[in-house]
């Protein structure tokens, strides 16, 4: 493909509109972004991230790509997809404590991506040996985990503007809106744009990963080295719903699942999306929000959805 048609192409999958839905619920007006019909790779919000680090290295004429990610990750999906369709090599450093084959990794591995396992403790020494010997062969682009950096707050931006735009034409005001919180990429773009419009939105991300202090404080720096300006700390709420840690999950969890499956048709997975959802219904419980509209963001990872669910959902 051509320069011009590929930066085309990514920007395109950037500014993606995607629908927002309502979708049944006992207690409040419940809308749904569904960020998961992005059209590439399954969607997601990574793809809006990845597609805005990929046309940073499209304009910088770098010619590979190198990030991390567990197993699980939905970001190293979308990077070993791109990285194929516009024919890169595409190294992906992974955590060994805790890798276990699943439908994302199945795919990163099929679309021929390099595969590098490593201890925890190591992920920082072995990313700069890859790059460093990479570096005498080709020209690396490396994407933080997550997306994690201002390459990744900006690229979700657009997100809260198309919700605002949504709002205008529906008259219909969302008084709370959740995402779900593992590195805070897609958090500190919503936050950005709402510090920035002055919007006065109410934003709540529901921690599926990180202790809420540290995420709190992640995502603080992270805006804040966006706008150059500190920020009012009520600009945005963190919700602990971890269940022990990354990864983990309980029963509520999986009702989550077979329940918005089958009455809302919703594919959400056990590590991030469904912990995400349940733990905005734990919220709304916990503070007595009712007959309000709230609005939930989608953010993909449909094929995590699959791990376990076919027969999760027979039961």
């Amino acid at each position: 493909m051509e320069k011009s048609a590929i930066l085309k192409e990514l920007e395109h999958l950037l500014y993606y509109d995607t629908p927002i839905l309502q979708i049944e619920d006992e207690n409040n007006n419940l809308f749904i972004k569904r960020e998961d019909l992005i059209p590439f790779s399954f969607g997601g919000n990574k793809v809006r991230i990845a597609a805005n680090y990929f046309i940073d290295l499209i304009k910088g004429g770098f010619d590979s790509v190198v990030t991390y990610g567990a197993s699980t990750s939905n970001l190293c999906r979308v990077v070993a997809a791109m990285a194929k369709r516009y024919k890169m090599q595409c190294f992906i450093i992974s955590p060994e404590e805790c890798y276990l084959e699943t439908p994302n990794s199945v795919m990163v591995s099929s679309l021929g991506s390099n595969i590098i396992k490593c201890p925890v403790s190591n992920v920082s020494e072995t990313i700069d040996r890859t790059l460093e010997k990479l570096r005498k062969i080709c020209k690396p682009y490396f994407i933080y985990g997550g997306g994690h950096g201002k390459i990744g707050t900006d690229s979700y931006r657009t997100v809260l503007s198309q919700i605002i735009e949504f709002e205008r034409t529906t008259t219909t005001e969302f008084d709370y809106i959740f995402v779900t919180l593992a590195t805070g990429t897609s958090m500190s773009g919503l936050v950005v744009e709402n510090c920035i419009r002055k919007s006065g939105k109410c934003l709540v991300g529901v921690s599926v990963a990180r202790e809420v202090d540290r995420a709190r404080k992640i995502l603080i720096d992270a805006v804040e080295s966006y706008i150059g300006f500190p920020i009012d700390n009520t600009s945005f709420y963190v919700f602990d719903n971890r269940i022990g840690g990354y990864g983990k999950f309980d029963d509520e969890v999986k009702e989550t699942i077979q329940h918005q499956f089958s009455i809302n048709a919703l594919n959400l997975d056990r590590t991030y999306t469904a912990k995400g959802f349940s733990g905005m219904k734990k919220y709304l419980v916990a503070n007595k929000i009712s007959n309000k509209n709230v609005l939930f963001i989608h953010t993909g990872g449909t094929p995590l959805f699959f791990i376990d669910n076919c027969d999760m959902l027979k039961g």
